[in-house]
């Protein structure tokens, strides 16, 4: 009896092992949308995800994706990062885009999705930026900051960043700050 339970214990242990050795755990964006080198009729969509995926966009005029289009599938993996450079074509000037990001066949944004605009080609307008730049370093937050509500509210047509966020993943006292900036519309 005492060996029977002995080899049922190590089947047991072995049959996890073989459960959990199959498993992975799903890719997930990690960064982006980032919007870049828009012109009259293309744009480029930087993303990263935390380990080798399938990327696509869907993406479209409405604001709820509602009959939206899909870009080809890449492929991120390390040799460069797990980032990828998307790019759209055949836009129209004068048009707001909507994207959400697909990461191995699974939607990373919800509603209100991220987007950017396509201008006409050497038109004349008023338009406000806002530019971010060296961002101090602190290790815990105490309080919440304005960093990214504030210029959301000028409601400008594009953001610069020419400093560098804080890569050491600070502790925020409140709300997570990756769903701060999301949830200010600058990202």
């Amino acid at each position: 009896m005492f060996s029977f339970k002995a080899v049922s214990l190590i089947a047991l242990v072995a049959a996890g092992q073989i459960f959990t050795a199959g498993a992975t755990q799903a890719s997930t964006l990690t960064h982006g949308p980032v919007f870049g080198g828009v012109t009259p009729a293309t744009g480029n969509v930087f993303l990263r995800t935390g380990q080798g995926a399938t990327v696509q966009l869907r993406y479209g005029t409405d604001p709820n994706l509602t009959n939206s289009s899909l870009s080809r599938s890449f492929t991120t993996d390390a040799s460069s990062d797990f980032t990828k450079i998307i790019p759209l074509s055949g836009l129209a000037p004068e048009t707001t885009y909507y994207v959400n990001i697909l990461v191995d066949g699974i939607a990373q944004k919800t509603a209100p999705y991220p987007s950017f605009a396509i201008f006409r080609r050497w038109a004349a307008r008023d338009f406000k930026f806002v530019v971010l730049t060296d961002f101090v370093t602190t290790n815990t937050l105490t309080k919440s900051y304005p960093t990214f509500t504030n210029p959301s509210a000028e409601k400008p047509a594009f953001v610069f960043i020419g400093g560098d966020f804080d890569h050491r993943n600070p502790k925020d006292c409140t709300v997570g700050s990756q769903e701060r900036r999301a949830s200010s519309g600058l990202f």
